[in-house]
């Protein structure tokens, strides 16, 4: 009976993980994708396995027929499993009541939001627990302790690597919930009927003992044995937050990251069960302690790794290197765990004779309860206070505590000589902490070209802001961009959907940015304004690095939630919904492309309330395309695609066309001078086609209802229950372009703007076709900084010889090659696209200056101070050309304004110094 037992173990494993990732997967659904929802549902998960194991431990040894309390509990998980979608679905319907009930008393709200989750998983996962100490019970009465626990152990982390691999490479994307849920399930009550017909009774065998001895006394007490395993919990939890932050940094964060993970890391347990059997002889306490501190060793090597070992390895952006870099972090820790475990139940064994189920049970339901600490602690208060070096020495002293305690639990007469190991490790990684400065997180942030000004390890990701020499300043999540000091092409995401909708008063805004967007709804006579952002330091980071004036707007209010959630959950009606929530592989964004949430936000409108959706063209190939317009016309058929370079703006209406466009555009422009010189702006080209015209802003305008429906076809929506664009948008970051099939479907402007002359038709006809050019320009450019290809810059250059990105980077070049005459064309093209440019003003400044041109150059530095005085690069550089020219007090007011605006900038106060130390001279002569 003990091989089937085995395959039964193994196929529990399959079966429960696949049950485990699809609950997250729903949850996230019902609950949200925020920190705090992903924690609960783990750490209750492991709850429930602690109180589990420990029952069902003590159960085992109880009963004469553990094969039959297995099988009935592996009942209910399969009936708990088919019952899911019912369960989630009468969990939805209890939150949404409680949501809308104290949904401005946040600790009540999310107390019942962890009742809930709590009601969701904490049942199937108290039975989870009892799989592994039952199967140990039973094994361990026919066969040593050592190898029962070493295969049922490795083999249900083997089955558990299986089933992360099939579900989330297979099962999950394709079948969707519903129909995982029905094959899994239908698979587990066949094997638990095998499981049930082949079970009798067995009258409990003494084991034979781990190490051959079976009397054989061991000095340190099975408490020692809880104590560390619940160590280790903490420790193991600790680090895969930490070591999946460090993965966030390096590998773009996708579905496909906590699946990887979870993989290597299960595999890494099952590994070491198994290298557990490779050992017949003496391995107790002095070889767990040795374990431990090679465990902390190799944590700690990571503090002090310089990045150009490892960032080499992450330059392409693929599974293939995230997969590389889960193994390097996840699989040896969890390799040592795995080892420890059997080692541990024999130790435990040995002084609670034969009791193997109790032994296992325990020891597991220690370290869960020291993952939920963990979970709770790490992942939820730490990490934020701490950040990734404080957890990371934390996690080092945990380590080698649970060593210490190994140590203890060593027979006097054998501890000297692991206690003199322990205390050079602990030297040593004393001595490289004091000599060493760690690279973590710092080291790994990417700058761009610019100057790291602020890091902020907030809860869901790194967020950086970066300064650059022309000015301005960008912010990075997880290496990512969110958005920039200068005007870009956010400001369309508000001015677009706002004209459309002609007389919006209630805003909502999901993915706040640095304010872009968020600014520009308040030059508009609004009421409110609901900015809703995943990150918990989003306010925090706008107002202190960024233009901030509006967030103190009495009509803004803001809400660190899920998105989703937010529109699933409250019940709060709005005049028009932007969405702008950044990279769609991101976990969470593709939940807020799907039928079901377009269908919250009909629900969340006003009548005639308008929805604008950000369409990133780059995250999509021509089908996901055509799924994500089908998803949005089918809840709203009155709908308008719109150009803004390439992230499109679907643009929809509850209840009725768009009409009026014309003259609701006219009257914005003149009505409301703030829009008017704000939207004197453009994506290429300069003044000539400035969006406050009439004919280069509706260029923007590319299909209607009719259009859309032709570019959808028949092909099916997303839906939640299979989340299909999560998948594929992890594992595809590139797609070939698809202008083609775009221009195949563009919309006559009269559709929108009724009758129009032949000479405005022309126009707005002649500029779509600039952008649409603008477009290819900008995939040329990404495939030359991609491959670093001249060839491609040029053609990107040819292609649109106005883009403003590609401005820069030819500029750049030339600047650094000193190639002036190449600058002058390059500066000439670039201030007719944006007279007002702040980097183009500098960098022209900056190059006249070398170039010798000392008058031309203070010129450009004083246009660039009349356009952003706090540049203090311009106050310094042009306190230099003053100094050079003679004019000595010029240049210290220059200087001392450069120091007054940032006090810390180095190059000003040594200019100043200098300066200074001449002007006394001179007067001393």
């Amino acid at each position: 009976m003990f091989l089937p037992l085995l395959l039964f173990v193994f196929l529990s494993g399959v079966l429960h993980i696949s049950y485990q990732l699809t609950w997250i997967h729903m949850s996230s659904l019902l609950f949200g994708s925020t920190l705090f929802s992903f924690g609960v549902i783990t750490a209750l998960s492991f709850v429930g396995f602690s109180l589990g194991s420990h029952h069902f431990g003590n159960q085992g040894s109880r009963t004469k027929n553990p094969l039959g309390v297995y099988g009935r509990i592996e009942l209910v998980i399969a009936g708990w499993a088919l019952a899911s979608p019912l369960i989630y679905g009468m969990m939805e319907y209890l939150f949404t009541f409680v949501y809308t009930a104290v949904s401005e008393m946040p600790v009540v709200l999310r107390g019942a939001q962890s009742l809930l989750m709590a009601g969701c998983i904490l049942i199937p996962a108290f039975c989870m627990g009892g799989v592994v100490p039952l199967s140990v019970a039973y094994g361990s009465r026919k066969h040593s302790t050592r190898h029962a626990v070493a295969l049922i152990s490795g083999l249900h982390a083997l089955g558990g690597f299986c089933g992360v691999f099939l579900t989330a490479g297979v099962f999950l994307p394709t079948l969707g919930v519903g129909y995982l849920f029905l094959l899994c399930g239908v698979v587990h009550l066949a094997f638990v009927f095998m499981l049930l017909r082949r079970d009798t009774p067995s009258a409990p065998v003494a084991p034979r003992g781990y190490f051959g001895n079976e009397n054989h006394a061991v000095s340190g007490p099975p408490l020692l044995l809880l104590a560390v395993f619940f160590i280790l919990g903490i420790v193991g939890i600790t680090s895969e937050v930490l070591w999946v932050r460090f993965m966030d940094i390096l590998i773009q964060n996708s579905v496909y990251t906590y699946a990887t993970v979870m993989a290597v890391a299960i595999l890494g347990f099952s590994a070491g069960n198994m290298a557990s059997l490779l050992f017949q002889k003496k391995m107790g306490f002095r070889g767990l302690s040795i374990l431990l501190m090679l465990l902390a060793l190799y944590h700690g090597s990571f503090l002090f790794l310089p990045p150009e070992m490892i960032l080499p390895f992450t330059t392409e952006q693929s599974l293939f290197s995230l997969i590389w870099l889960s193994f390097l972090l996840f699989f040896m820790p969890t390799c040592v765990m795995g080892l420890s475990f059997p080692v541990a139940v024999a130790l435990y064994t040995q002084r609670n004779g034969g009791q193997a189920g109790v032994a296992t049970g325990r020891i597991l339901a220690a370290d869960s309860l020291g993952t939920v600490v963990g979970v709770l602690g790490a992942g939820g208060v730490f990490l934020a206070l701490w950040g990734v070096r404080g957890l990371t020495q934390g996690a080092l002293v945990l380590s080698m505590g649970a060593a210490l305690l190994c140590v203890v639990g060593i027979h006097p007469s054998r501890r000297i000589f692991t206690g003199g190991v322990f205390i050079l490790v602990l030297s040593f990684l004393i001595y490289i902490h004091q000599q060493w400065e760690t690279a973590l997180p710092h080291g790994y942030v990417d700058t761009h070209g610019g100057r790291l000004t602020a890091l902020y390890e907030s809860p869901h990701s790194l967020m950086s802001v970066i300064d650059y020499r022309g000015g301005n300043r960008e912010l990075y999540s997880n290496n990512l961009w969110q958005g920039e000091k200068q005007k870009n092409r956010q400001i369309m995401a508000a001015h677009v959907p706002m004209i459309l909708a002609q007389d919006a008063r209630k805003i909502a805004l999901v993915g706040t940015g640095v304010g872009q967007t968020a600014q520009r709804f308040l030059y508009y006579p609004v009421d409110s304004l609901y900015c809703i952002d995943i990150e918990q330091d989003i306010e925090h980071i706008i107002t202190t690095h960024f233009p901030r004036s509006w967030a103190a707007d009495d009509r803004v209010r803001f809400f660190s939630e899920d998105g989703r959630s937010f529109f699933r959950h409250r019940r709060r009606t709005f005049d028009l919904i932007s969405l702008e929530a950044g990279q769609v592989f991101r976990p969470g964004v593709a939940h807020l492309y799907t039928r079901e949430f377009y269908e919250d936000l009909y629900t969340s409108l006003n009548e005639g309330g308008v929805v604008s959706q950000f369409i990133p063209l780059a995250s999509f190939n021509y089908e996901y395309y055509q799924r994500v317009i089908q998803s949005f016309i089918e809840v709203f058929p009155h709908a308008v695609l719109w150009y803004n370079d390439a992230e499109f703006l679907l643009v929809g209406r509850k209840g009725g066309a768009f009409t009026n466009v014309e003259s609701s555009f006219k009257e914005t422009v003149e009505r409301i001078p703030m829009v008017f010189r704000d939207l004197a702006y453009s994506h290429y080209g300069g003044p000539a086609v400035y969006l406050n015209q009439k004919e280069p802003f509706f260029a923007g305008f590319l299909a209607g209802p009719e259009e859309l429906a032709a570019i959808a076809g028949d092909v099916p929506v997303l839906r939640d229950r299979r989340p299909e664009l999560a998948y594929y948008t992890g594992r595809n970051q590139q797609h070939p372009f698809y202008l083609d099939s775009i221009q195949a479907h563009l919309a006559p402007p009269q559709s929108l703007l009724g009758e129009m002359d032949v000479a405005a038709t022309t126009r707005i006809e002649r500029y779509r076709q600039i952008n649409l050019q603008e477009i290819i320009a900008n995939i040329l450019y990404i495939t030359y900084t991609q491959t670093g290809d001249m060839s491609m810059l040029e053609a990107a250059y040819r292609a649109n010889p106005l883009n403003m990105t590609i401005l820069t980077t030819r500029i750049e070049q030339a600047l650094e090659a000193e190639e002036f005459g190449r600058l002058a064309k390059y500066y000439q093209n670039a201030l007719e696209t944006a007279p007002e440019n702040l980097q183009f003003l500098y960098m022209r400044a900056v190059s006249l200056h070398r170039n010798g041109d000392y008058q031309e150059a203070l010129d450009a530095y004083e246009r660039t101070l009349a356009v952003d005085e706090s540049h203090v690069s311009a106050w310094n550089n042009a306190g230099v050309i003053l100094e050079q020219m003679g004019e000595y007090e010029r240049a210290r007011s220059y200087y001392r304004q450069a120091i007054s605006t940032e006090p810390g900038y180095r190059d000003a106060r040594v200019n100043l110094s200098r300066l200074q130390r001449k002007m006394v001279a001179e007067e001393e002569s």
